[in-house]
């Protein structure tokens, strides 16, 4: 993925998990393109491009892939309850 380059940004967001409302540091925001348009800061934040095409999409790792159709203040991202199976070591 590239970070496109030459976007100008006003807005501002937060990312935050919908389980415990902690901001999710490192969230990316992805064009209908799939180019990487915005990451998020350690506190969540994330600007937004003052010439963003809707929708877009918003991912982190151990979150679902949220889809924004509209702007907002606030994106809340699903965690994903990736469990490994167990295994069972013998000597």
């Amino acid at each position: 993925m590239v970070l496109e380059s030459a976007i100008s940004y006003g807005k501002t967001m937060i990312v935050i998990g919908s389980d415990d409302r902690l901001p999710v540091t490192g969230a990316t925001m992805l064009s209908a393109s799939g180019h990487i348009v915005g990451v998020a800061d350690n506190n969540g934040v994330m600007a937004q491009p003052d010439s963003i095409i809707y929708p877009i999409a918003i991912r982190s790792m151990g979150y679902e892939v949220t889809t924004i159709t509209e702007g907002g203040d606030t994106v809340m991202l699903n965690a994903v309850d990736n469990a490994l199976p167990e295994i069972s070591v013998t000597a």
